[in-house]
């Protein structure tokens, strides 16, 4: 029995090396493992830290119906040991589903349940993910003035930290609200950090796919299309 909280930790800390590397089957694995050793223990915060490597689990498996029973889960156990943490995460991965499920009102509550815990634990990343999180629901409502306003608020925290993928989550997103000439812009500033943060993910070719569309539906301004192609030219050859 006293080595039973030390080999469920390990179990914990070796769940998360594999979530890590997306080795879900090897992640999946261990995580029972420690699961039902923090069950014997009655070990609620490993309880819920455990269930919630599940929903992380389920989600690289693209389950996402046992990804949000496991984060409600974990979100429950949260709420009875008022770990803030785990409230702040559980609710930010329950907006996102929401948010996929096209459910913006019940993605919002959660945004903002998010946003509450983050503020709690003065962690200004999380902060800015929640902003960035509820600017993008506001979008998709067509709520632009709300949009634009957590938009900024969330551009603001990236740019103090220096969080480049934070900064082109915000571009690429915050791009979609605007005028062309605004998106056009704004798109090119989201890939100057695409480029370094991840240059080959499905955000980056993405947000190149839209860059040329909307070069393509810029005016007959032979000098500054140019000027923008050669642009559009080393971003792409920056990815290659």
């Amino acid at each position: 029995l006293k080595l039973k909280p030390e080999l469920a930790e390990t179990y914990k800390f070796l769940t998360l090396v594999y979530i890590n590397d997306t080795k879900n089957d090897s992640a999946e694995y261990f995580n029972k493992k420690a699961f039902v050793l923090f069950k014997e223990l009655n070990d609620k915060k490993g309880i819920g830290k455990t269930l919630l490597y599940f929903a992380i689990i389920s989600q690289n498996k693209s389950d996402f119906v046992k990804q949000a029973d496991y984060n409600f889960q974990s979100l429950k156990i949260a709420s009875q040991i008022k770990d803030t943490t785990l409230l702040e995460v559980n609710n930010r991965s329950l907006a996102m589903i929401s948010l996929d499920q096209k459910n913006y009102k019940q993605a919002l509550k959660y945004c903002f349940e998010s946003l509450k815990y983050a503020r709690q634990l003065g962690k200004q990343d999380k902060i800015g993910h929640s902003l960035a999180s509820i600017a993008e629901t506001y979008s998709l409502m067509n709520d632009y003035k709300k949009a634009q306003v957590y938009f900024e608020s969330a551009y603001q925290i990236f740019k103090k930290l220096d969080d480049k993928s934070g900064l082109a989550w915000v571009f690429t997103n915050w791009a979609n609200i605007q005028d062309d000439a605004k998106a056009f812009k704004m798109r090119l500033e989201a890939q100057k950090y695409l480029d370094i943060t991840g240059p080959d993910n499905i955000m980056s070719m993405n947000n190149l796919g839209h860059i040329g569309l909307l070069y393509s539906k810029m005016g007959n301004n032979p000098e500054e299309k140019n000027k923008n192609l050669d642009i559009i030219i080393q971003e792409i050859e920056n990815n290659l």
